[in-house]
């Protein structure tokens, strides 16, 4: 087995795409393999894209399949081969390229019904997209790697989630340590809060490594960075200078001083956007 990936929110269409995204595979499914509940075709929406708890996708080598499957059955969960693994990269459904994960309805829905807090279930998801994907390692600062998404209209640190613990690099690949809840990392918190006082949709924050080859190729990537100066920083830089500038770029560059690592700071409207630009960033420079 290669990779277990869980569907949530997004459907089996979402975690598809997330897999092949991650991963930089390309995968072709056939829509008419995949086995759906007896009735669910009339929700009235892509029953693909609907939220699917419960359901796992399994990246499996073909000598692997006969031995999984009777595995599965033994304990009750069916297992169905619903496409295969190609050389190239992006996935797609009947030969349809997927564009993206988008939430439905009945994901809003879901959440409500169960008690599904979407704010914590977005950061868990995107923190996950992280760790799968191995060139993210050379992106996380020393002191480890975090990300915020904030209520919408926080007001205070316990209104933003974050992760208690940190993204660290173990054996040369990003690994989650901790659990994300809210107040979970108070600096990026309050560097959220104060980029909500100059643009309310600016709710989610990371924190990378520093360097001028992160802060070009940004550039590249089309986002406004702005490089802080070393000296007059308090405990949380970024969330000062934005206090005072009254304008917001899409990332901060802080060089560092006696004591105090050098950081990339990105702003984003949510974690899944942030991520994006993340993994872009990633593929972008050269491996170390």
């Amino acid at each position: 087995m290669r990779l277990l990936h869980d569907v949530s929110e997004g459907g089996v269409r979402g975690a598809l795409y997330e897999i092949a995204e991650t991963r930089r595979l390309r995968l072709e499914v056939d829509s008419s393999r995949i086995p759906l509940e007896e009735g669910v075709k009339e929700i009235g929406i892509d029953p693909l894209s609907a939220p699917s708890y419960g359901v796992l996708i399994a990246l499996l080598d073909p000598d692997a399949m006969e031995e999984t499957s009777k595995s599965c059955l033994e304990v009750g969960y069916p297992l169905t081969i619903i496409g295969e693994v190609r050389e190239g990269e992006r996935a797609y459904i009947d030969g349809v390229r997927i564009e993206g994960v988008e939430r439905t309805e009945l994901d809003k829905l879901y959440g409500l019904v169960v008690g599904v807090d979407e704010i914590i279930s977005s950061l868990k998801r995107s923190l996950r997209r992280l760790e799968e994907e191995p060139r993210v390692a050379a992106l996380i600062p020393e002191v480890g790697l975090n990300m915020v998404y904030a209520k919408p209209r926080a007001r205070s640190i316990e209104e933003v989630a974050g992760l208690s613990g940190r993204v660290i690099v173990s054996l040369g690949k990003p690994r989650i340590c901790g659990e994300v809840i809210y107040g979970g990392s108070r600096h990026l918190a309050y560097v959220v809060l104060e980029a909500m006082k100059l643009n309310p949709e600016m709710r989610a924050a990371i924190n990378l490594r520093g360097g001028e080859d992160i802060a070009e190729a940004l550039r590249e990537m089309g986002l406004k960075v702005k490089r802080l100066p070393a000296e007059g920083h308090g405990p949380c830089p970024v969330a000062d200078h934005l206090k005072a500038a009254g304008e917001l770029h899409d990332a901060y560059l802080h060089p560092g001083a006696v004591g105090i690592e050098a950081t990339t700071t990105i702003l984003g409207r949510d974690p899944e956007e942030i991520v994006d630009v993340v993994l872009g960033l990633a593929r972008r420079l050269p491996d170390h």
